[in-house]
């Protein structure tokens, strides 16, 4: 599926590949994903080539436990993964999407910190 953001350009769309395990994902879910990652992600759609969403649930004793992983590739096959837990799986669809965005913002922040140290010139010695 593709997630446009904001109404732009294809280059601003998030292609995004939504799978369920061992629990099945009604449309009501599909839209919440949707929009869960339009939310998270969106200001960061030209830097993700892609993100996978993996649901599952588990039985844990009484309660049944949800989870979502998400995998997130940005460019030069830079790779992220996350995952929430939970036992409503749209909270855990939140979680997940939430600890994405955290990661991506900061493996971007630490990509143009080492960008700016290469680019400067090195200190002379002595003096």
């Amino acid at each position: 599926m593709l997630i446009n953001v904001n109404g732009r350009k294809p280059a601003y769309c998030l292609q995004v590949f939504l799978e369920g395990r061992g629990t099945p994902i009604s449309q009501s879910l599909h839209e919440f994903v949707q929009r869960r990652l339009r939310s998270a992600l969106g200001r960061f759609a030209a830097r993700v080539a892609e993100v996978e969403v993996c649901l599952s649930s588990a039985a844990a004793g009484t309660a049944a436990e949800h989870s979502c992983r998400i995998r997130l590739r940005l460019g030069r096959n830079r790779r992220i993964v996350v995952s929430g837990r939970h036992a409503d799986r749209y909270a855990a669809v939140a979680q997940a999407a939430k600890r994405a965005a955290v990661a991506v913002e900061r493996e971007l922040t630490r990509r143009q910190a080492r960008r700016k140290r290469a680019s400067q010139p090195a200190m002379a010695e002595g003096g």
